[in-house]
């Protein structure tokens, strides 16, 4: 059987569950703003973002949804600490990022707080072209720049 036939289930099902959590509220899903690398006319209105031209996320309280616009390999840590944005440092916000992982049919986690502890996380770095769930501790909006790549 083709592979991707497999997994148009498990994409209904997520888009599903996606849906079924921004409508019960515990799901919003992020604000994503591509900036390009020029203000040129020409970029602003039909060139996609370059990997290295920057991009920002608005990141509620509780579930984000986001995708990652960046690089490969990019640590996780440093990408929340190294925020270019005016909130800064959003290591103590994040209190939760999940993954799918399609070859082994699971989530994968990482947790901020628990860098350093043998077996908790099952990921350290964000991968391009992922999607990843993102969870923060109540409060305000935040805005996160990962730096450029």
């Amino acid at each position: 059987m083709n592979a991707r036939r497999d997994l148009r289930p498990w994409m209904l099902l997520l888009i599903l569950a996606g849906l079924l959590m921004i409508a019960a509220g515990l799901l919003v899903p992020a604000t994503v703003r591509a900036m390009p690398a020029t203000s040129t006319p020409a970029m602003e209105n039909h060139a996609a973002p370059a990997q290295s031209a920057g991009f920002s996320y608005t990141l509620y309280a509780r579930w984000n949804l986001i995708g990652w616009l960046g690089g490969s390999n990019v640590d996780i840590i440093q990408a929340l600490a190294n925020n270019t944005a005016p909130d800064g440092d959003l290591s103590s916000r994040v209190v939760a990022i999940y993954a799918w992982e399609a070859s082994s049919q699971s989530w994968k986690g990482f947790f901020p707080e628990a860098v350093g502890l043998a077996g908790v996380n099952d990921f350290d770095t964000f991968t391009q072209h992922t999607g990843y769930m993102i969870a923060i501790s109540p409060g305000p909006s935040v805005t996160w720049t990962p730096p450029a790549q």
